[in-house]
C-alpha cells in the first residue's frame, strides 16, 4: 500500500475533503447538476423520517444546505474540488 503524498487535517467528521481524482470545473458541473435538482426533495423526504428527533433533522438538513451551497459557488467548488484533489488517484 503506497502512502499519500498531501495530507489534509480534518478537526471533525462534519468537516468536508474530497479525496476523490481530479476533474475540471466543467465535469464537476456535470455531477452537481442533478444533485442541484434533488435538494429541495431530498430535504422535504428527510423531514418525514420517523424516529429522528427534530433537532437531529435540522442539523443533518444544515449541514446538507451547506454542501448546496458550496457547489453553488464556483470559487467554493475550486478550493474543495479542484485543490485538493488526488493527481493519480488512490489506486
Amino acid at each position: 500500500m503506497r502512502c499519500l503524498r498531501r495530507t489534509i487535517k480534518i478537526g471533525s467528521v462534519r468537516e468536508r475533503a474530497y479525496r476523490g481524482p481530479c476533474r475540471t470545473a466543467q465535469e464537476l458541473e456535470g455531477f452537481f447538476a442533478p444533485i442541484r435538482k434533488a435538494d429541495g426533495q431530498t430535504s422535504r423526504r428527510f423531514m418525514t423520517l420517523c424516529r429522528i428527533s427534530t433537532r437531529y433533522k435540522r442539523n443533518a438538513l444544515g449541514y446538507l444546505d451547506q454542501f448546496f451551497k458550496l457547489i453553488d459557488r464556483p470559487s467554493d467548488v475550486k478550493v474543495a474540488f479542484l485543490e485538493h484533489c488526488l493527481k493519480k488517484g488512490l489506486m
